[in-house]
This record gives structure tokens, C-alpha cells and sequence, in this order.
């Protein structure tokens, strides 16, 4: 089982985030946008490493960063501010990389990084990777896994693309096409 509470949310090429009232200035950067009725365009990721971001999540020790990571290449976490700014960049030590999906914390000090992507349904097994989750103002220094879940599908493999824990559980949630239900796991 995973430990407890909040929630990774899904990112692509831009980063935006519902305008809340946790969300302070940070200097000059640029204003927010409105996008739609009450969603803001607060910046873009700017970083060149970061060029498939595939999951985020809000940083328990430095309320103005998220954690990112790339859907493939090297397992790093990438602090970012709420504009897309990076402030660090994490060797993740002990994680093998296929298709990182999504990233959540427990609220306790844990990330938990899902390597559950499967979109070709050919991966008979995922993983789940739990590590200390880094101080951002340590920039560069590696985090280690302390803990892995290696999870086999229940029948046909399919792709999970979103994890979620609550209640000292952690959840995925498969990927659907043509208006299947999704399944939770």
C-alpha cells in the first residue's frame, strides 16, 4: 500500500493552474492569463529538458514549486514555480525509467513517481517508486528510491496514465478510448 492523501494533476506542454488563494507573487514574473471562465495560464515550463512533462505535483517543503518529470528519457524530478520557472533538477537513484505517468505525495516527506504508461499494452508489469521528496533549494543532489511496487494487471494490461492517493491508499486510474470507463485500481 501507498501512504496517504494528496494528489498528482496531469500536465502537457503549458502549465495551468486554477487560480487559488495559496498562490503568491514571486517577483517579476509574468501575469497570469485567463484562459477560460476561472482557469489562469500562469507561465510556460521553460526548461529545454523538460520536453514531455507527465506529471506534477506541489512541493511539500517549498510551497512555491511543483514537481514535474519527463515521460521518458532520465528519471529526474524538475522543481518549477508556478510559472514554469525550473529551480531544480533531481537525479531519482534506483528508478528505471520505461514511461513515467505521474507523480503524487503523501504529505509526509514521500513522492510517489508512477511508471505505469503502457501504450501499447505490452508491459505485463508497472511500478510505483516512493523516494524522500528533495529540498529544491539542493539543487542537483540525488534523491533514492526507498521503496518499490512492482504491480501486475488483473487481466488484460492496459495504460494508467494518473495516480492518486488517499487514505493511506494509492490509486490508478486506466486510460480509455472511445467513451470506455475508465477502471480504478
Amino acid at each position: 500500500m501507498l501512504s496517504s492523501v494528496q494528489t498528482g494533476v496531469k500536465a502537457v506542454s503549458l502549465l495551468a493552474i486554477w487560480a487559488m488563494p495559496w498562490q503568491a507573487s514571486m517577483g517579476a514574473e509574468p501575469e497570469p492569463v485567463e484562459v477560460a471562465p476561472d482557469v489562469l495560464l500562469m507561465g510556460r515550463i521553460r526548461s529545454h529538458r523538460v520536453t514531455e512533462c507527465s506529471g506534477i505535483v506541489r512541493s511539500t517543503i517549498d510551497r512555491n514549486v511543483f514537481w514535474v518529470h519527463n515521460d521518458g528519457r532520465h528519471p529526474r524530478l524538475y522543481g518549477i514555480t508556478r510559472t514554469g520557472i525550473t529551480v531544480a533538477e533531481i537525479p531519482v537513484l534506483g528508478a528505471f525509467l520505461v514511461d513515467w505517468e505521474d507523480i503524487a505525495t503523501d504529505g509526509k516527506g514521500h513522492l510517489f513517481i508512477a511508471d505505469t504508461g503502457n501504450n501499447d499494452a505490452d508491459r505485463r508489469e508497472v511500478a510505483v517508486y516512493q523516494v524522500k521528496e528533495p529540498d529544491p533549494a539542493y539543487n542537483l543532489r540525488p534523491v533514492e528510491v526507498t521503496r518499490t511496487w512492482r504491480l501486475r494487471y488483473p487481466g488484460q494490461p492496459f495504460d494508467s496514465e494518473a495516480l492518486f492517493l488517499w487514505d493511506q491508499h494509492g490509486y490508478l486510474i486506466s486510460k480509455v478510448y472511445n467513451d470506455a470507463k475508465a477502471g480504478l485500481y
